[in-house]
């Protein structure tokens, strides 16, 4: 029996089983926005059945060459001198067949823990909400028991395919630049956001093939934790950066102090990039009260205004969902910030 080829083909499988391993644990622990970015798991099983297949080749070739049967052949090798070879060829159909166990055993629990999580499901849809698939999309699919959950303004649909309905309906009804795309265009802008939560309405509206307005309309709202949003900054081509946890939280509690702030200014006030400001910005959802609160304590270009005029900037913004800051504080008659404050998220 050839020695190199035995220890080369169990080489191969342990980097097989491995690189599955590394890579199967990243997907886990990682965030599920960006999972689809991670290939590790599939090259490496694929990889793995091509060695299975060449060590399942090449111990019949040498039960061939020593004119015996397959078992037989392999039992005379482990009492004689080949004993360390055919382990170490044994070891190898183990190490590269194991990750396709392992995926099976995976799905077998997930789907018991997905038929249990089901029932909790159907339970709390007679008390009231229904939860849905939130928690692996990231983009918040709550809905009521009589129909849609709305967001905090109480007007703009929370479930993603409510919105879409609802920002293709104004689209159809306004008097605004929002194009009337088709709901595979619509997943198109999701899946880029969530790739790229840092990019800008332009950039979006560039790579998806878009206006400005529809692509500022229909981005995903998107509210990503420290670690999914550095999970992201580390394995897509984009210009966020990996930050430490202190300036994730100085970049929340900046625009929690004063909600007005541009993403520029943000980047530069904590000095990240502009993208990576853009990513970790919090999603607030003030109230009215609460906004003129900031606007009176905090040393911002934030104006204090009425409630009608706050209900005014809700009612244009939700009219006009891919309006620019620049176009609804001028339509509102406030500066900048007072509008990117008081406009819903």
């Amino acid at each position: 029996m050839n020695s190199k080829k035995c220890t080369a083909i169990w080489i191969a499988s342990l980097v097989c089983f491995a690189i599955f391993i590394l890579s199967f644990l990243k997907l886990i622990l990682g965030s599920a926005i960006s999972a689809s970015q991670n290939y590790g798991p599939g090259v490496s099983i694929i990889a793995g059945i091509v060695v299975f297949i060449i060590d399942i080749i090449e111990i019949v070739s040498q039960s061939k060459k020593a004119n015996q049967k397959l078992i037989p052949f392999v039992i005379s090798c482990f009492k004689n001198g080949n004993g360390k070879d055919m382990k170490r060829l044994a070891w190898a159909l183990f190490f590269s067949i194991s990750p396709i166990f392992i995926i099976i055993v995976v799905l077998i629990l997930c789907s018991g823990a997905g038929g249990a999580a089901a029932a909790g499901g159907a339970a709390a849809s007679n008390g009231g909400a229904v939860s849905g698939g939130a928690a692996a999309t990231g983009l918040g699919g709550a809905t009521a028991g009589n129909g849609a959950r709305l967001k905090g303004n109480g007007n703009v649909p929370d479930s993603e395919s409510d919105r879409y309905s609802y920002i293709r309906h104004k689209a159809g009804s306004t008097a605004n630049d929002i194009q009337q795309i088709t709901e595979a265009k619509y997943n198109e802008i999701q899946k880029a956001v969530q790739r790229n939560p840092g990019i800008s309405d332009e950039e979006l509206a560039h790579e998806t093939g878009v206006n400005v307005d529809t692509a500022r309309a229909y981005r995903a709202q998107l509210d990503l934790s420290h670690l999914e949003i550095n999970h992201i900054a580390g394995n897509t081509g984009n210009n966020i950066q990996q930050v430490s946890e202190v300036k994730h939280d100085e970049i929340q509690k900046l625009v929690r102090k004063n909600p007005g702030l541009s993403d520029e200014e943000v980047a530069q006030a904590t000095g990240v990039s502009v993208d990576t400001a853009r990513a970790h910005r919090p999603k607030l959802n003030l109230s009215y009260q609460e906004l003129n609160h900031l606007a009176g304590n905090t040393s911002n270009g934030m104006q204090q205004i009425t409630e009608a005029k706050h209900n005014e900037i809700q009612k244009i913004s939700r009219d006009n969902p891919g309006i620019s800051i620049a176009e609804l504080a001028k339509k509102a008659g406030v500066n900048e910030a007072t509008a990117r404050a008081h406009k819903p998220d």
